[in-house]
Parts: structure tokens; sequence; C-alpha cells
């Protein structure tokens, strides 16, 4: 999923931009979409816009990271190339330049550009292989962007600051991440924005019949925090990558769990936080591991991000 933030003094749900991988329910991967608030999905700018701004001879066009900046101008870099536009031939690492106002469509940077600050930044690390993300750093209205390719370089997002940076705090190596991971998508959420609850587990994994402890943070200071689990998660249809996860309300354990009033109210301290303790189940087949999904509802502050344990 690849997503922009459009500007707007208080941020909602049809701020939030993105565009698919594929083709799919109806759209195109060169679409950039929005929720619409009287329901379903709504194109911001279709695939045959850019198509008829750069009329390529040949590539297909799929919108790989997209950003709209204060002035209301589209950056754009797509996931192929193409050859013989109104711009010549244009490489996946380009990036574009619309302007709404007078029609005009540039190349602002080659990908040799974006080469360059990369290896500025994090010298040594080879070719990148595609520009994924585009967004402006709110505090300095830089570009910032991630990558493909390089397993040190993909997870970091970088910025053309000085000919080339790393954003402070945003190296791979910062988030922690357990397994290799690919920033596909990048944006900026205001401050004004309220924090969702997030749901926590040291590991991705624990043993059958093993302790586990979960931690709840962000949650409204001093309220009744509840707990749900799940062997089974729902989900709104997939489209391509965009989709949202929760529990499944039919799910065995979850109705079990609510029909009992097991839902372990606990109060949060004065910074929203609470801690779970929970206990792995052993299951009848021991050989094989099973996902289990948990959620919690942190007052006021509403329902947090899921979080899937895999019990080995």
């Amino acid at each position: 999923t690849h997503l922009v933030l459009a500007p707007s003094p208080i941020l909602s749900l049809p701020d939030v931009v993105f565009s698919f991988n594929r083709d799919g329910f109806g759209f195109q991967d060169g679409d950039l979409l929005h929720w619409n608030p009287q329901g379903g999905l709504a194109r911001v700018l279709g695939e045959a816009h850019w198509q008829a701004l750069l009329q390529p001879q040949s590539g297909g066009i799929d919108v790989d990271a997209a950003a709209l900046d204060q002035n209301g101008n589209w950056w754009v870099s797509l996931r192929e190339n193409l050859t013989g536009t109104t711009l010549g031939d244009v490489d996946d690492g380009d990036i574009l330049k619309w302007d709404p106002v007078t029609g005009a469509l540039t190349r602002a940077w080659l990908e040799a550009d974006v080469q360059a600050w990369v290896d500025q930044a994090d010298p040594g690390g080879g070719p990148i292989g595609d520009v994924l993300s585009l967004a402006f750093y709110p505090e300095t209205g830089d570009l910032c962007f991630t990558v493909q390719g390089g397993s040190s370089r993909d997870g970091t997002v970088f910025t053309q600051t000085n000919g080339g940076e790393v954003l402070p705090g945003w190296q791979e190596t910062d988030w922690n991440f357990q397994m290799p991971t690919e920033l596909d998508a990048l944006t900026f959420i205001p401050g004004s924005l309220t924090q969702p609850p997030l749901l926590e587990s040291d590991l991705p994994s624990v043993p059958q019949n093993s302790p586990v402890r979960l931690k709840l943070r962000f949650a409204t200071p001093y309220a009744w925090v509840h707990g749900f689990r799940a062997g089974s998660c729902g989900w709104t249809p997939q489209m391509n990558g965009c989709g949202f996860l929760w529990l499944a309300p039919q799910d065995r354990w979850l109705m079990k769990q609510v029909a009992h009033g097991r839902s372990y109210p606990t109060i949060a301290d004065g910074s929203g936080s609470v801690l779970f303790d929970w206990h792995a189940p052993v299951f009848q087949s021991p050989a094989l591991g099973r996902q289990v999904y948990f959620q919690a509802y942190g007052g006021r502050a509403g329902w947090s991000t899921p979080l899937v344990l895999h019990i080995q």
C-alpha cells in the first residue's frame, strides 16, 4: 500500500490517499484513491490522468509513491520504466512533479539523483531498485523517501537534505524490526492526530504452555481497559495490500470470552499504560502452532491496533 497524507487542518480518514499494487475491485494500480465519507472508495486522480500526461509508447503506469506538498503540487514515482513519454524515457526511480494549476508535468529529479542522495547518506550499499514512497517532512519541508534494494537501506527513510541524509531516528536499525523489512509507504501524521491505543509484545512468538505479557500504551489515563483474544481475525477485502484487521466477531474463543464477561478489566495508569498477563494454551496437536489475535479497548481512546502472536 502506498500512502500520502493530504494537508488538512484536521485530519480525517478521507485525507489518507493510497494506491494499490495491482488492478482490482474496479480500480487500477495507477489510481490514487481515498475513502469516500459517503461510503466506499473514490478516485482522487485516476491512472488515465497520468496516462494522458505522459502518453508512453510502452510500459504500464503504476503509481509506486506519491506526495502532496503545501502548494498543492503532486509528486510521484512510478513502478515501471516507461519509454517514449512526453518527458522522454522515464525510469522507475525518477521523481515527477505535476502542478494542477498550470497543468505542467515535469521531471523534478532523475533516478541518478536519488541514487546519489542514498549513496551519500549510506555509502557502499549498491544500486537502488526503485523509489517506494515519498513524503514531505513537516518540520523542514524537505522531501523524504524510501527505496527498494539493499537489506540495510529498504527500511530506512532518506532525505535530500544537504545532498542526501538519513532522517534522524529513521534508520532501519532504529525500528528494531525482528525480520528483514521494507518500507513501502511513508507519511507524516500531524501532531494534532490522536494516538490510538497500541498493543505490544516483546516477542513475535512464544511456546505453548508459557506465560505471555502484553502491554497497552496510549489508552485513556485512569480508564477501565478491556482485553480480548481470538483464534481468527476479520478484515475488509484485502484489495491488493490495503485492508483492515480486527478480531473475528464470530470466533469461538472471543464469543466464549464475551459471554462469560472475561475481558480482564484493568485501570490504566496516568500515562495510559496497562499490562496484561496471559498463559498460552497447549493445543491438541502440539506439533502445529497457530496464530492468536489480541485487541484491547482503551476507554475514550477507542480500540487498539490488533496484535498477532504465534504460539509454537
